[in-house]
Order: C-alpha cells, then sequence, then structure tokens
C-alpha cells in the first residue's frame, strides 16, 4: 500500500512485486530504500508510466544509490528520447545501472574510438548502444577481442567483408554482443574454407543446430579455447618475470 501511496491510486499495489522478476531481487531491496527512492524519482519530474515501467522492469536499480542521476547521465550520453526508453537500457543491459557518469562516458568514448577506426560515425555509435546496449556495458578488451575476430573472418570472406562494411548498426550490435562461441563458429568456418551463409545467419543458430550440422565444431572449440588459455598463463607468466627484473 505504501507504494500506492506514493505513486496515486494508480499504481497497481497488489501486481508487487512484478513475476517476470526474481524474488530475491526484490526482496533485497530495503523497505526505506523503496521508499526513498519513489520520493525521489517523483520529485524528479519523472512522470507515472516511467515510474511504473522501472519498479515492474528494473526493480534493482531502486538498491542503487542516485537513480535519477545515473538514469539523467545515461539519457543524455546516449541521447535517449526519454526516460523509458533509457530505463530499457538498464533492463537489457543491468550493468549500466551502477555505472557513474565519467564511467559511462569513458566506455562511450572508448566505443567511439575503436568504431571510428572502422569509419563509424558518432551518430552511428549513439544508435548502436540504445539498440544494443550491451556494447556498451561490455568492457574495451573485450570488445576489441570481438572486432578484432569479426574483421580476420570478413577478411576471409569477401561477401562477409561485405556484409560487415554495410551493416546497420542493430546487425553490428547482434554480432558484436553476440555469445563467445557463437562468433567462434565464424572461425571454425573460415578455417573450414567455406561460407554458404552471411554472418548473422550463422550465429542466430541456436547450439543445437549449430552441432547438427557442425558435429566437428565441439573438438575444435575445446582444442581453440585450451589454446587460447595457455597462451595467457604464458603471457601471464611474462609479465610477473618482468615484474621481477630490478629497476637499475
Amino acid at each position: 500500500m505504501e507504494g500506492s501511496c506514493v505513486l496515486g491510486g494508480g499504481f497497481p499495489a497488489a501486481q508487487w512485486p512484478p513475476k517476470s522478476v526474481p524474488r530475491k531481487t526484490v526482496e533485497s531491496i530495503p523497505i526505506k530504500t523503496f521508499r526513498t527512492e519513489l520520493l525521489a524519482l517523483k520529485a524528479a519530474g519523472l512522470n507515472l508510466t516511467t515510474l511504473r515501467y522501472l519498479l515492474y522492469s528494473a526493480p534493482g536499480a531502486l538498491a542503487v544509490e542516485g537513480v535519477v542521476a545515473r538514469l539523467g547521465a545515461l539519457r543524455r550520453l546516449t541521447g535517449s528520447a526519454d526516460e523509458v526508453e533509457t530505463v530499457d537500457l538498464w533492463v537489457r543491459a543491468p550493468a549500466l545501472m551502477t555505472m557513474s557518469e565519467a564511467d559511462l562516458r569513458e566506455r562511450l568514448e572508448a566505443v567511439e574510438a575503436v568504431m571510428g577506426k572502422e569509419g563509424r560515425s558518432a551518430a552511428y555509435v549513439r544508435d548502436l548502444v540504445r539498440l544494443h546496449p550491451g556494447v556498451l556495458a561490455a568492457r574495451p578488451e573485450a570488445l576489441d577481442w570481438r572486432l578484432a575476430l569479426l574483421r580476420e573472418a570478413g577478411g576471409a570472406v569477401r561477401s562477409w567483408r561485405q556484409e560487415l562494411a554495410g551493416a546497420a548498426p542493430r546487425r553490428l550490435g547482434a554480432l558484436l554482443t553476440a555469445p563467445k562461441r557463437s562468433l567462434l563458429r565464424l572461425k571454425y568456418t573460415v578455417e573450414r574454407g567455406s561460407a554458404p551463409l552471411g554472418m548473422a545467419a550463422i550465429i542466430r543458430w541456436s547450439d543445437a543446430e549449430w552441432a547438427a550440422r557442425q558435429p566437428d565444431f565441439a573438438a575444435w572449440e575445446a582444442d581453440f579455447l585450451a589454446l587460447e588459455a595457455a597462451e595467457a598463463a604464458l603471457d601471464a607468466e611474462r609479465l610477473s618475470e618482468w615484474a621481477l627484473l630490478p629497476l637499475t
């Protein structure tokens, strides 16, 4: 009933918590925080539609300090049309909830820098992160790895190179946020010397469908990941050796 008092008589308190949200997420929000943040959001001028969407789609945000400021910062940096669209970015990339404005700006600048090398404009990047906010939430090194793999695969197959060059933000974002093992299908396909389908089509297959079409992929993937882990361990060992060298 407290929620009804804060949001007005139109708030369907009986439907709280929403079935789509894990109960442990809702229970982790202190009642005091819940009430305080609701009042802060209302005082900030967010309309009832935005408040309801926030509560029912991203209630975990109420446990984060400074919800109003974070929401405003994300909206400004991404150029979202309104608060509801901005909350939707949180829904699809929860890691963005806890990022400060400085962190968000740093991530956005990193995405702009790496995409600029691909010939993409700042406007393209804004569309990209709104359509696929996971790109903004990704660590820069993870994004670099994914782009490098796409460039490598595209460089080996002419039709893929054209697909990448002409990819709209929605399609490129789908490639950049695909699971790692789905992206590895592209590398596998190139090594096998056959690319009958587009990149986007290949990553859309479910694991079961892909396994049925490419039964040798599982063994190839295991070997690839083992080699990758060994190389990472060797790099770490080399760094440790450098750290132990005397400064004189």
